[in-house]
């Protein structure tokens, strides 16, 4: 990848993708106000590069798949302060937690044996799931879990893996920024063909 050409938007989404080091670190530090305040500014940058690609077309192939890669690598850094803040809460609901994560695995599996490369739907319930899960982990970080950010991030999150399941089973070709499964099927849906890779 030439970080040269990166574009406003794309740069963004990039900086997420390198910053997790940072709160892996904050999180070894046992320093649990801090990883709250990092993960959340730094997270923010989820919704900011998204806003600045439309406003500014900036919208691209390579700004989906970085900002697929910082979402992933987010949820996974949420999840080991998780289990270094609350190991007891974590390993209460592991049977839960292996489920949504199971699914996005699969998922994962069925769009790089379907297309070669992971998926980049980035649905409206993926949002509102990313949203419960950034509330879950940073009310965590500060005070502890929180039953009700919990089982709402949890339960969004294990139906946007089902949806992202339904709709890569149902794609003939990659496409990207899909705004669900019902709208699949709709005549006026502006969605566009990924182009192709990096």
């Amino acid at each position: 990848m030439n970080l040269r050409r990166l574009n406003l938007a794309e740069g963004l989404s990039f900086f997420r993708v390198i910053s997790f080091p940072i709160i892996l670190l904050f999180i070894y530090l046992d320093m649990r106000s801090t990883t709250a305040w990092l993960y959340l500014i730094f997270f923010s940058t989820d919704t900011l590069d998204g806003v600045v690609a439309r406003l500014l077309n900036m919208e691209s192939d390579r700004r989906a798949k970085l900002d697929t890669l910082g979402d992933i690598l987010y949820l996974l850094t949420g999840l080991v302060g998780y289990y270094t803040f609350a190991p007891e809460h974590f390993l209460k609901n592991i049977l839960l937690i292996g489920l949504v994560l199971g699914l996005y695995l699969l998922q994962f599996i069925l769009a790089l044996s379907k297309w070669g490369k992971p998926s980049s739907y980035h649905t409206w319930l993926a949002k509102l799931a990313a949203i419960f899960q950034v509330a879950f982990f940073v009310w965590m970080f500060f005070v502890g879990p929180h039953p009700f950010f919990f089982y709402a991030a949890a339960g969004i999150s294990l139906l946007d893996a089902l949806e992202d399941i339904l709709i890569t089973l149902s794609l003939k070709e990659r496409r990207s920024h899909i705004r669900g499964l019902f709208w699949l099927t709709a005549p006026e849906e502006p969605e566009k063909a990924v182009d192709k890779g990096l």
